[in-house]
């Protein structure tokens, strides 16, 4: 039994640096602050909307990520549970994230890496079929941060086409941005180059700049693209 153990354990883990590293920069969220290192994986789910609520401290590190997500069965009876991998971009060791349910599911299993990435199974309370239509859920990833966070959130749609993505930033009074726009890129470092003015893809600095959002709509979404928000902080 405890050679079997092992094994397993060594398959987790290499399941791990697999879904982080080579699919990674997800959804389920995603480079974020503390992105999806790939997206929710369900292939009888289809993510019909997401929303992250992304809350920073006074030093610039992100300090919680709230992701609701709207899904629908593709399939006659449709597996609950989805897949969903994360890690924070400025630090790597152990126990800088940790997942929770909010509402509509519950996190079964979170499995880490040296690294401090989880992997973290949560399934929904109802298993659903396609005339059930949308069904709402959230989760909270809690990040124990020490260093600024990088500029950028992020999010690609996996298996299935979505049709709304949106991203709400609350940063602290004593940290907020210079500057802000948001991109629809093919590669992940796309949006992370500031766009020209001519582009308009900046973003108003709402309520002293401690406020920025960006809803993508159906019409604005391509297959296989990154979608966020990316910002310059203060020197």
């Amino acid at each position: 039994m405890r050679t079997i153990e092992r094994r397993e354990n060594r398959a987790i883990k290499a399941a791990v640096r697999l879904l982080l590293e080579n699919r990674g920069p997800a959804d389920d969220g995603e480079l974020t602050p503390a992105h999806p290192a790939g997206p929710s994986f369900s292939k009888d789910l289809a993510i019909e909307a997401i929303s992250h609520l992304c809350r920073f401290s006074e030093t610039g590190a992100i300090v919680e990520q709230e992701v609701t997500r709207w899904v629908r069965s593709v399939v006659p009876l449709a597996d609950p549970r989805i897949l969903v991998a994360n890690r924070y971009l400025a630090e790597s060791r152990p126990g800088v994230l940790r997942m929770e349910n909010l509402y509509g599911c519950r996190v079964v299993d979170q499995v880490e890496d040296p690294g401090g990435s989880i992997l973290a199974t949560v399934e929904i309370l109802q298993q659903l079929r396609p005339e059930d239509g949308v069904y709402p859920f959230s989760c909270r990833l809690l990040i124990d941060r020490r260093i600024r966070s990088q500029p950028v959130v992020r999010w690609r749609p996996p298996f299935h086409p979505s049709k709304r993505i949106e991203f709400k930033l609350l940063f602290d009074p004593e940290m907020v941005p210079v500057r802000a726009w948001w991109f629809g890129a093919t590669l992940d470092i796309e949006g992370q180059l500031e766009p020209a003015p001519s582009e308009r893809r900046h973003l108003k600095l709402l309520q002293d700049g401690r406020y920025l959002y960006k809803v993508f709509e159906e019409q604005q979404l391509m297959p296989n693209h990154y979608y966020g928000i990316a910002w310059v902080w203060p020197s």
